[in-house]
């Protein structure tokens, strides 16, 4: 029998019930999932609104109240930093007025810290809430000289980096962008995944000869097209303007594999968001380690990405033929040939004193 729109029995509570054992199965399930489970159950789609309150229901039962997750975040952390040596917490809390009296040690809104594991809960992307992020991470996690940040360009970022007391500032930290974002808004303004590819090519090279070569090939082309990244400084997006600081690193693809792991979590209470990212994370750290080891069990003395890559400089190194030309001064000539060997692609001096090639990737 179906319920319809106006019968009053279909409120949040009565979905509730229903979405119970999918929210519980997966506390990141969407309500447009949750929507066709009601509807395919009781022959009707409710309101997004009232999906959305039903699991907010349903999540508080699984997880625990919202206002109790709170209160008990600082004990469980607590208890954390009593268990692991190394642990670095800071909570910033927002005061309460309860009465006529003001709480400081209450907070409607948390934002933590959990710095070994680099997890911040904020309460909105916005200048305030990275400049917290970004400031302990620099004082806790990486103090290095010299590091490089990439970033999309998030106007919070932005300011939290560039402010006059970060310590993000150069020389002490340097700034550059991911090319999937700055691909990604750039195909707002250019369609077609030629006009992409030009771009994200571009990035890449690692001479400026090479990144002339692209660049003149999006000019003819769409002049639009280079005047769109002319506005952005080229040691922020090009790898051969970055000053070697981004070892090849042309995304965030090195932090953002990291999501897959954390998905889900987002939304649940705080005390259950802290615990399942703990226990995720640190699932995967055994994991790795038990992989390691299997490896090197087994009588293996790399990884096996690393062997991979030996594998294939190996291969791409049959093309080269090296001739000593000054054996005082460690320098070489090596001559690129195609793999057959019949066509000579460069010839380039190589210093191993100076540590230079003049192909000038490095």
């Amino acid at each position: 029998m179906s319920i319809f729109s106006d019968h009053r029995q279909l409120d949040h509570h009565v979905i509730c019930a229903k979405i119970y054992p999918l929210v519980r199965a997966d506390a990141a399930v969407t309500i447009k999932v949750l929507q066709e489970a009601t509807e395919a159950t009781y022959g009707f789609r409710p309101s997004y609104r009232k999906v959305w309150m039903a699991k907010g229901k349903a999540v508080a039962q699984i997880y625990g109240d919202w206002e109790e997750s709170y209160a008990e975040l600082p004990r469980w952390i607590l208890g954390v930093q009593a268990t692991m040596d190394g642990t670095v917490v800071v909570l910033k809390t927002s005061p309460v007025r309860v009465g006529d009296q003001v709480d400081e040690s209450t907070s409607a809104r948390w934002k933590f810290e959990y710095l070994a594991r680099s997890l911040c809960s904020r309460g909105g992307e916005n200048a305030e809430s990275w400049a917290f992020f970004l400031s302990h991470l620099r004082e806790h996690v990486i103090p290095q000289e010299g590091i490089l940040v990439i970033s999309d360009r998030h106007n919070g970022i932005k300011a939290a980096l560039e402010a006059t007391d970060s310590p993000w500032r150069p020389p002490h930290a340097y700034r550059a962008y991911c090319i999937r974002h700055v691909a990604a808004n750039f195909a707002l303004s250019f369609k077609g995944q030629d006009a992409r590819r030009l771009l994200v090519n571009a990035a890449y090279t690692k001479t400026e000869a090479e990144f002339d070569y692209w660049f003149d090939i999006m000019r003819t082309e769409n002049p639009a097209m280079c005047e769109w990244a002319n506005r952005l400084e080229y040691d922020k997006w090009t790898q051969h303007q970055d000053g070697g600081r981004r070892f090849g690193h042309i995304t965030m693809n090195i932090s953002e594999c990291v999501n897959s792991v954390l998905k889900g979590t987002w939304n649940l209470p705080i005390i259950a968001l802290v615990k399942s990212t703990y226990g995720r994370l640190a699932e995967i750290f055994v994991i790795r380690g038990q992989t390691a080891e299997a490896q090197l069990g087994s009588g293996q003395r790399y990884c096996q990405a690393l062997v991979k890559a030996i594998e294939r400089n190996l291969k791409d190194s049959r093309c080269f033929t090296i001739t000593l030309s000054d054996r005082h001064q460690s320098e070489y000539t090596v001559a690129k040939t195609t793999p057959t060997g019949y066509f000579l692609i460069g010839t380039y001096r190589v210093s191993l004193w100076d540590r230079t090639c003049d192909c000038d990737y490095f």
